[in-house]
């Protein structure tokens, strides 16, 4: 095209010098020679090719994939070079989107997008990556270990080698292995882990850099876990008990031993039988607070033997079973914890179960908040009034039997949202359906903030 182009210009000059006396003609000859320079220009680039946008990225980025574009005629496929920053990998140099390795935390690196038109004219665009200095955080090496509360279990994490960066562990998910982190923010530190729990809880080692924008900073993590055997020492089977009368055919109770871990390492308790009236029933033989049912009249001595890497022993608990009288019904309270939305609520209606044996009667008492009335204290349904918003109240229902001194109770809990919900129902009109009408809308209004439901 070059050629061509410099002969056109040697016909226009030889034109040109041969009409040099006809002013018109030469204007026309003028204006021809813009027009085709124009026309030249404008189709002198027909492809372009773009590199992306420049980023920023963190050190600990193994990995890195540039991502460009080209559009128009291209002669060739589009390459990928290195222009700037220390030598890097780019895996496949004739792929638009590839990936880049080798790059260091704390440099830039300029990379450049170059191709070929049709038409002979070379084009190019760079992108400029930075990358951000960043500790790679290294947690250590997971810990076994018996209970202690003494901060006797060391964890060492690696310290931060670069400015500005801070390091702090974390319990991640459940403390199954019940750990206190003595100092959260020191590379090294001390734990305490509690006689009480056992399992495995995992921590976190986490590094962060300092702000590189608004809200934005590296920063890299590394887990190890910790298990726990538990244990609690000295073992003991917990305090004796004398279980009442207050059943028909036989007693149940739960045994309290020490905490004795829950199998992890081979560290648990086990219940055993000793002597009684007729052998019981141990629920769960493995729990230190196992219920034991099929208690009759007598007594009974039950061992708990504890065994493993932490804590060994054993120690017995009696039960003294009194004869049986009769049986009082567990007391309920069916329509549970009652929270109001609406200031205007000054009343409610509290509604245990009823009594299922002769003699036995029920007690409806308030045990705590402002004073309010109950109605009727001594039936199983009964209306409270007196109630005042932004308060909290607190009743006990009862059930007795006078005869064998035998009684059960549960509580209910009344209380205000500050949601303060409001439902208007159709204007507070009625709603009156024709005959023949299988769905009728309902429709209402609330304010304030909560949740509301048909009942």
């Amino acid at each position: 095209m070059v050629k061509y182009y410099s002969s056109f210009l040697s016909l226009i000059s030889v034109s040109y010098k041969t009409y040099s006396k006809h002013f018109k003609l030469q204007g026309k000859l003028c204006v021809l020679l813009v027009l085709f320079l124009c026309v030249f220009t404008a189709n002198a680039q027909d492809c372009s090719v773009n590199a992306g946008i420049d980023e920023t990225i963190c050190g600990d980025i193994t990995s890195f994939e540039l991502s460009g574009s080209t559009a128009g005629n291209l002669n060739s496929n589009a390459v990928w070079s290195q222009v700037s920053g220390s030598a890097v990998t780019i895996e496949d140099p004739n792929n638009l989107e590839t990936a880049i390795t080798g790059m260091i935390g704390g440099n830039t690196y300029t990379f450049r997008l170059s191709a070929m038109c049709r038409d002979g004219v070379s084009v190019f665009q760079d992108v400029t990556i930075t990358v951000e200095p960043i500790t790679i955080a290294n947690a250590g090496t997971d810990i076994t270990s018996c209970p202690d509360s003494s901060g006797g279990v060391l964890i060492t994490g690696n310290t931060p080698s670069n400015a500005g960066e801070t390091g702090v562990w974390s319990i991640i998910g459940n403390n199954g292995a019940g750990v206190t982190i003595n100092n959260a923010t020191a590379p090294s530190t001390t734990l305490d882990l509690s006689q009480g729990s056992a399992g495995t809880t995992t921590l976190r080692w986490t590094i962060s850099g300092p702000e590189y924008a608004p809200g934005l900073r590296c920063e890299t993590y590394d887990e190890i876990t910790i298990t726990n055997y538990g244990g609690v020492e000295p073992v003991d089977a917990g305090p004796d008990q004398i279980l009442n009368s207050c059943y028909t055919v036989s007693q149940s109770t739960n045994l309290n031993g020490s905490f004795a871990g829950n199998g992890t390492g081979g560290q648990q308790g086990t219940w055993t039988f000793v002597t009684g009236t007729r052998e019981p029933t141990i629920v769960n033989p493995n729990d230190n607070n196992t219920q034991v049912t099929g208690l009759f009249e007598g007594t009974y001595v039950f061992r708990w033997t504890v065994s493993g890497p932490c804590v060994n022993g054993s120690d017995t608990v009696t039960i003294t079973v009194d004869g049986a009288s009769q049986d009082v019904t567990q007391a309920t309270v069916q329509n549970g914890n009652q929270v109001f939305c609406n200031s205007s609520v000054t009343q409610t209606t509290l509604v245990g179960n009823e009594p299922d044996y002769a003699g036995e009667t029920v007690l409806w008492t308030q045990t705590s908040g402002p004073p309010a009335t109950i109605s009727n204290p001594n039936s199983s349904t009964t209306a409270v009034t007196g109630l005042s918003y932004n308060n909290t109240y607190q009743f006990n229902y009862t059930i007795i039997n006078e005869e064998t001194g035998c009684s059960t109770s549960s509580n209910v809990r009344v209380s205000y949202s500050d949601n303060n919900l409001a439902i208007e129902v159709n204007n507070g009109m009625d709603i009156i359906g024709e005959c023949g009408m299988e769905t009728i809308s309902i429709p209402f209004a609330t304010t304030g903030n909560g949740v509301n439901e048909y009942c």
